[in-house]
C-alpha cells in the first residue's frame, strides 16, 4: 500500500495519543471503511489477476496500515476473515459513480470495464489478532447497504478515540481534540500522496527518518495474506501456517 493516511494531521496526532499512553492500555481496535456504491470501474481494480484482491486490498489496507502504525506495529498473528460479492454477482453492471470509487474528480476511463469479469470482493470483514492480545474487528466495502463511513476505532482503560472525527470518550463524557491537530497544508482527495512525496524529498535529502520501515509493509501485507487464506478456507489462519 502506498500509506498516504498516514500523513493526515489527524492520523499522525492520534498516533502521538496512543503513544503516550492518554488511552490507557489498549483493549481494543476497529475500522470501518464503507463505501455504500463506490465499486471502481476504471482500471484493473475488479479483477484478481491485476489488483491481487477487492475492498480490503484497496480500501482495508490503508486502514489497516494506519491503525497497525498507531498502535506500535504489533505482529498480526492470524486473521478470520469473510469476502462477499454477492450485489456485483446478482448485478453485473451494478452502476457506480466515478466521483464516489475512489477517483475523485479525477477524469478515469471506465471503457474497458466489464462486469462478468468481477472475480474479487466487493465487501469485506473479520478480526485480527495482535500478539499484544488485542483484537480488530474491520470492515471494508466498495458496494454494501450501509452508510458511508471512513473511521478508525480505538479503545483502552482510560478513553475511547475515532478518528478522523478525533473525538474521545471517558465513559462519562465526549470531547474533540480537533484543535491538537496540525493544521494541514493540502486539501482533497489526495492530499496524503502529496505529504507522502514530501516526506520521500525529505528523507532523500537527509532531513528526515523514513517513516516507514519494511517490517511495517510486511506486517501489513502479512495481515491481507492471512485475510485471503481465510475468506477461502472459512476458518481462521495463523500466522505460523505462512
Amino acid at each position: 500500500a502506498c500509506q498516504t493516511l498516514r500523513f493526515q494531521p489527524e492520523w499522525m496526532q492520534a498516533r502521538k495519543l496512543v503513544q503516550s499512553g492518554e488511552l490507557g492500555e489498549i483493549i481494543a481496535a476497529g475500522f470501518d471503511g464503507i463505501r455504500s456504491r463506490g465499486i471502481p470501474t476504471w482500471g484493473g481494480f475488479h479483477r484478481k489477476s491485476v489488483s491481487g484482491g477487492g475492498a480490503m486490498a484497496d480500501i482495508g489496507v490503508h486502514l489497516l496500515d494506519g491503525l497497525l502504525w498507531m498502535l506500535g506495529n504489533p505482529k498480526v498473528i492470524s486473521v478470520t476473515g469473510f469476502a462477499s460479492d454477492q450485489l456485483t454477482k446478482a448485478n453485473p453492471d451494478l452502476c457506480c459513480p466515478t466521483a464516489s470509487s475512489g477517483a475523485g474528480t479525477a477524469q478515469v476511463s471506465n471503457a474497458g470495464y466489464q462486469g462478468e469479469q468481477f472475480d474479487v470482493e466487493e465487501y469485506a470483514a473479520g478480526i485480527a489478532r495482535l500478539e499484544t492480545g488485542v483484537p480488530i474487528s474491520f470492515q471494508a466495502a466498495w458496494a454494501a447497504n450501509l452508510p458511508e463511513q471512513t473511521h478508525i476505532r480505538i479503545l483502552g482503560t482510560k478513553a475511547s478515540l475515532l478518528v478522523p472525527e478525533m473525538q474521545m470518550h471517558d465513559g462519562t463524557q465526549s470531547w474533540l481534540l480537533s484543535e491538537r491537530c496540525p493544521v494541514p497544508r493540502y486539501g482533497g482527495a489526495f492530499s496524503g500522496h502529496k505529504y507522502l512525496l514530501e516526506h520521500v524529498l525529505d528523507v532523500l535529502d537527509g532531513n528526515a527518518r523514513l517513516l516507514i520501515t519494511p517490517e511495517e509493509s510486511i506486517n501489513v501485507s502479512t495481515a491481507l495474506e492471512l485475510f485471503y487464506r481465510s475468506s477461502e478456507q472459512h476458518r481462521e489462519v495463523s500466522l505460523s501456517e505462512l
